[in-house]
């Protein structure tokens, strides 16, 4: 993989990479990988104009997969810590949190001993022809034609802070996001509850109403009913004394 390939920003990358203890390059795949005694600590891909640097994050992978370009290496090492960020290969690269992972990558799968030689911080100096000023990852330009660029190295623990507060800020976005979606489904549950209950109570005084005609009108029929059966009654009755008149009438005798 060349220069122009990965661009100047990963370039400065690859050269902090290889400025650790027994550092050495492997490019299998297609990709490049930098690895110590024979294990991998950063792939570089650059394909389709765009630049991946994978490494292993056991402490930091849950901070960076907060951040908008960073998502688990696949083929499984995501569930082993491995990160993927993703950038444009002429996008300017956030050098001081990238030259932070691979400390803790190189960390990560070196020998002990290897790992004790290198001082908190990283190397102390890097190889040539990157374009970087000062002592190891402090000097590292933010990529090629960014404004910290221009700026010279940056002041120690710089680089620290800007990882730390972008993954803090991503963090709260992330959720922001999370605590805005359960409100809403908090308030649509609350919606479709009141919905329930009210269309209930309706449900239920519509089939109180009806309950309570059909028992009015089963009323008034028994009322009808007694109505007629009291008319019927009082006819007959007065059907009888007519009869009883008739019966009492004396015959007529023949002279």
């Amino acid at each position: 993989m060349t220069k122009q390939a990965i661009g100047a920003g990963a370039e400065q990358v690859r050269a902090l990479a290889l400025a650790y203890p027994e550092a050495v390059e492997e490019f299998p795949w297609g990709h490049t990988a930098v690895k110590v005694r024979g294990k991998a600590f950063l792939f570089m891909g650059g394909e389709g104009g765009t630049l991946t640097l994978s490494m292993k994050l056991p402490s930091s992978h849950g901070a960076a997969l907060l951040l908008p370009f960073a998502s688990p290496t696949g083929y499984g090492l995501g569930k082993s810590g491995w990160v993927t960020a993703s950038f444009p290969v002429d996008a300017p690269l956030p050098s001081a949190l990238l030259a932070e992972w691979l400390e803790e990558s190189y960390r990560a799968v070196a020998p002990k001993k290897l790992s004790a030689a290198v001082s908190p911080g990283g190397p102390k100096g890097m190889s040539g022809g990157t374009g970087s000023k000062g002592p190891g990852r402090k000097g590292m330009a933010e990529g090629a034609g960014s404004a910290s660029a221009t700026k010279g190295p940056a002041k120690p623990g710089t680089g620290a802070r800007t990882g730390a507060k972008q993954a803090a800020e991503a963090g709260a976005e992330k959720k922001a996001k999370a605590a805005g979606a359960e409100e809403a489904g908090a308030g649509k549950k609350a919606a479709k509850a009141a919905g329930a209950e009210e269309a209930g109570a309706e449900k239920k005084a519509a089939k109180a109403a009806g309950a309570e005609k059909a028992a009015k009108a089963k009323t008034n029929k028994k009322a009808a009913k007694a109505g007629s059966a009291k008319k019927a009654a009082k006819a007959a009755g007065a059907k009888k004394p007519a009869r009883a008149a008739g019966a009492k009438k004396p015959a007529k005798r023949g002279g």
